[in-house]
């Protein structure tokens, strides 16, 4: 089983301005979200989960502390559970990225070439990831380089932290 990353982030690391992103949305992004994502089984924090538009062919499982608030909400705990038996995808928060940072063996991620004004940032460290691919596009005058990363030894036996 595997534990996938998507985000993208500008030059800065920011991810997000008032709960959406700090830049205009780009075609050539969603479309590559929608790649990757289609069909797989998706975490994601509240506060995402909620400026999220609908994501049909994906379970979306939203990770909060209140699940009993949504049809598919879990906790944390229960979030990390799931992780370590099946292949899902991490979609965000900044939140959720850091509890996951130790767990995931890639990385899928879409740097926004400029400096965009965020409140919310957040740049994985991929210091034990190599990269396996990236090209770059223009979409709408801004430059997208889509990168993947894959943890360098993979962690083949999954053991929660703190347990």
């Amino acid at each position: 089983m595997s534990i996938f990353a998507i985000m993208a982030h500008d030059e800065t690391g920011g991810i997000g301005k008032d709960g959406a992103l700090p830049w205009p949305r780009k075609y050539r992004d969603l479309m590559h979200f929608k790649k990757i994502t289609s069909n797989k089984k998706l975490l994601v924090g509240r506060k995402t989960f909620e400026t999220l538009p609908s994501l049909p062919d994906r379970e979306t499982i939203v990770v909060t502390s209140n699940p009993e608030n949504f049809a598919n909400g879990v906790t944390l705990e229960k979030a990390k559970s799931i992780a370590i038996s099946e292949d899902v995808y991490i979609v965000g928060g900044a939140k959720l990225y850091k509890e996951f940072e130790s767990l995931i063996d890639y990385w899928f991620i879409t740097l926004v070439h400029g400096r965009f004004d965020s409140d919310t940032k957040y740049t994985p460290n991929l210091s034990e990831f190599e990269a396996v691919g990236s090209i770059a596009v223009v979409d709408e005058g801004h430059t997208l380089l889509f990168q993947e990363f894959r943890r360098k030894t993979k962690k083949s036996d999954r053991v929660l932290p703190n347990g």
